[in-house]
C-alpha cells in the first residue's frame, strides 16, 4: 500500500513542479490577494511535515509500532490536503482542474490509511502464559518476544462494552494462566 502511495506522490510532486515550472499563469485573485495567500503558504509549509520531509521520515524510522507510520502518513496526507486546497485559490483555472484531481487522489490515500488503522485497531490482544508480555497482532506469535520462549498465548481483548474499542481487558491483563 505505501509504495502505491508513494508512486502516485511522486505524480503529485511531478505536477505541482511543471505547473510552478511553466510559465505564470493568469490567476482568478487580486494581486494583493495573491501576495497573501503566498505568505500564507509559506508559513503552512513551515509549519508542517511537508517544510521538513526528514522529519518525518525520522519519526517512521524510530517507529517500533506499524499505528505510528500510519498516523505519521496520515498527518502527512492532511498536511499535503491543505496545501492543495490554499493552492487551488492561488492558481489560474488551467491549473485548478489539476490541483482538484490531486485533492481527490489525497483523499483516497487518507480514506485508506485510515481504514488501515482502524483494520489494525481491530487485531486481537494476546499475552504470553510464560512472562505475561502482551501484543496486538492478527495471530499470536509461535515464539515470544519478550522471554524469548515457545508459549502459548492467551486472547486478551476486551470483547464488552465496558472497554474501549480495540483495548485489551484490564481484567485478563492482570491474571497469569
Amino acid at each position: 500500500m505505501f509504495e502505491e502511495l508513494a508512486a502516485q506522490e511522486e505524480r503529485h510532486y511531478f505536477a505541482y513542479q511543471s505547473m510552478s515550472a511553466g510559465p505564470a499563469k493568469s490567476i482568478d485573485a487580486p494581486l494583493d490577494e495573491y501576495d497573501e495567500h503566498q505568505v500564507y503558504l509559506h508559513e503552512v509549509m513551515g509549519s508542517t511535515m511537508l517544510g521538513e520531509p526528514d522529519e518525518a521520515l525520522a519519526v517512521v524510522a524510530q517507529a517500533r509500532d506499524p499505528q505510528i507510520i500510519v498516523q505519521t502518513a496520515i498527518g502527512l496526507e492532511k498536511d499535503t490536503l491543505l496545501f492543495f486546497y490554499d493552492l487551488h485559490e492561488m492558481v489560474g483555472e488551467a491549473d485548478r482542474k489539476t490541483i482538484e484531481a490531486i485533492i481527490q487522489e489525497e483523499k483516497s490515500h487518507l480514506r485508506r490509511l485510515a481504514q488501515g488503522l482502524t483494520s489494525a485497531d481491530a487485531r486481537p490482544w494476546w499475552k504470553c502464559s510464560e512472562c505475561g508480555y502482551t501484543l496486538q497482532a492478527s495471530q499470536a506469535p509461535e515464539v515470544c518476544p519478550s522471554c524469548n520462549q515457545k508459549c502459548a498465548f492467551i486472547d486478551v481483548t476486551c470483547y464488552t462494552p465496558e472497554c474501549e474499542p480495540g483495548s485489551p481487558n484490564p481484567q485478563l491483563l492482570g491474571t497469569r494462566q
